[in-house]
This record gives C-alpha cells, sequence and structure tokens, in this order.
C-alpha cells in the first residue's frame, strides 16, 4: 500500500463562462495529469471536477493507499468534510430544504470518496505552491482552448501527459512539483 498525493483545482472566466480543471495524482511511481473543460460552466463545478477526476483516476488505476488531497478551494473543502454526508442523509437537501446545487457531481463524489481514507489539506492559491500552481495551469491552458457552445467536457488524459519515469509533457511545470511530490528531480 503506497500514498497518493493529489492537487486539484478548478477555475472559470465568468461565473457561468468557459472553464478548466487540472489535477495531479501521484502514487510515488508515476505522476498524471488529468484536466477536462466546459464552454459554459460555474467555478464551483470546475473545483468540484477538478476533484472527481483525481479520485476516479485513482479508481481507475486501482491504486491503493492513503490519499493526501491538496486543493485551494474552500467550497470543496467544506463540502467533502463537513456538507456532504448531510446532503445524503437529507436526500440531497441542504438545511434549508432548499436542493443542493451541484448536485450530480456531489453524487459523484461521495461514490468515489466511499472507502477512502484522505486527509484534506487547504492550500492557498497562487502563492507558489508547485503542485497547486501547475493544477491551476493546467486549468487555465484549458479554459484559453478553443470552446464552442456546446462543447461537453473533453478529458485530457493524454499520450505522453502520464509517464513513468517522472518526466512531464513539454513545456509543463512538471521539475517544479517533482519535487514536492516526493518523485525526485
Amino acid at each position: 500500500m503506497s500514498n497518493i498525493t493529489i492537487f486539484t483545482d478548478g477555475s472559470s472566466r465568468g461565473n457561468p463562462g468557459p472553464g478548466g480543471y487540472g489535477a495531479i495524482v501521484s502514487d510515488g511511481k508515476q505522476v498524471a495529469e488529468l484536466g477536462g473543460r466546459e464552454a459554459n460552466i460555474t467555478n464551483n463545478r470546475m473545483e468540484l471536477a477538478g476533484l472527481i477526476a483525481a479520485l476516479d483516476h485513482i479508481s481507475k488505476k486501482s491504486l491503493t493507499g492513503e490519499i493526501e488531497a491538496h486543493l485551494d478551494s474552500q467550497y470543496v473543502m467544506r463540502g467533502v468534510q463537513h456538507w456532504l454526508a448531510g446532503w445524503q442523509k437529507n436526500g440531497w437537501k441542504t438545511k434549508a430544504k432548499q436542493d443542493v446545487l451541484n448536485r450530480d457531481h456531489c453524487e459523484k463524489l461521495a461514490a468515489l470518496l466511499d472507502g477512502k481514507k484522505i486527509e484534506w489539506k487547504h492550500v492557498g492559491g497562487h502563492v507558489g505552491i508547485p503542485g497547486n500552481e501547475r493544477v491551476d495551469e493546467i486549468a487555465l491552458e484549458l479554459i484559453h482552448h478553443d470552446i464552442k457552445p456546446g462543447d461537453n467536457e473533453r478529458e485530457w488524459e493524454a499520450a505522453g501527459r502520464i509517464r513513468d519515469d517522472g518526466r512531464h509533457r513539454p513545456g509543463g511545470q512538471g521539475a517544479k512539483y517533482r519535487n514536492d511530490l516526493g518523485n525526485g528531480g
């Protein structure tokens, strides 16, 4: 059983507007960079999408171990630590009996969190933390791609972005965050 480190971030230009998310998953042997985008989305949905992508990657790759999750979103941190269990128990209603916003993402997140041991770490955004800076860079890079109305989310786990030798895509910030994730370099 190994330790897994993740960083996630989401962003939108306008709220709603074009959005993107970025995620990094490291199991000490490999580092995966993940991302996606949508044409007309809120920042909070992109923040949730980043965490969903990271946890889904862990599940699909059958990675096991304790997870250390680094996020800069207070919304997502409060959601997973304080609100999610209550929302589920109350049929996806808030204390005020209103429908939970982003319910579909929250339901996916609840399913992905089941059975996982996660240490949640809030990190400041844009304060020079290498992993956080990289996921922000991924999210922004995807926002600025040519997104047309009606485009659906596009997964970004492409060849050359995941390697077992600790290298990352050309032009990326891999060297800056590899040491932070404990992957040498």
